[in-house]
């Protein structure tokens, strides 16, 4: 019985070391986004336009043409994130992250990257969500400073 509860509190340490190292790894992806697209300066002009453009359309092609490659933002599913909402953003040299924090502070929205898992199309994709503490990155994974 004791190696019983010896090996379980072996195989639980383990599982919770293993989360932890899960939640603290950053991605490729995560880690491309967060350090080459966020910090881009773009020159930005939106008038009156649908999120569903801007996120689609507007923000890649920013970033493509800046030097930061592909980048994927889309509304977090079921979130209630409305495409339909329109916006009037009119900016020069504003980084990435900070237009991201425009766009969300009109809706009360949030927005963070997604980190992992390896290999995954969302690894590095920003998700819009209606949580308006997330800036950035997922509520509770923000580095500690």
């Amino acid at each position: 019985m004791g190696r019983f509860f010896t090996l379980f509190a072996v195989a639980a340490t383990l599982a919770v070391t293993a989360a932890a190292d899960a939640q603290t790894k950053e991605y490729p992806g995560f880690k491309a986004t967060r350090t080459k697209k966020l910090p881009l300066k773009l020159d930005v002009d939106f008038d009156n336009v649908f999120l569903r453009t801007i996120i689609t359309d507007e923000i890649p092609s920013l970033v493509k043409d800046a030097g930061g490659g592909t980048i994927r933002v889309k509304p977090l599913p079921g979130a209630g994130v409305t495409l339909t909402s329109r916006f009037t953003i009119k900016a020069k040299q504003i980084t990435l992250e900070e237009l991201m924090n425009k766009l969300c502070e009109d809706k009360n929205w949030g927005w963070y990257v997604k980190n992992g898992p390896a290999g995954s199309q969302d690894d590095g994709a920003i998700f819009i969500t209606t949580n308006p503490k997330e800036k950035g990155y997922k509520e509770g994974t923000a580095p500690k400073q």
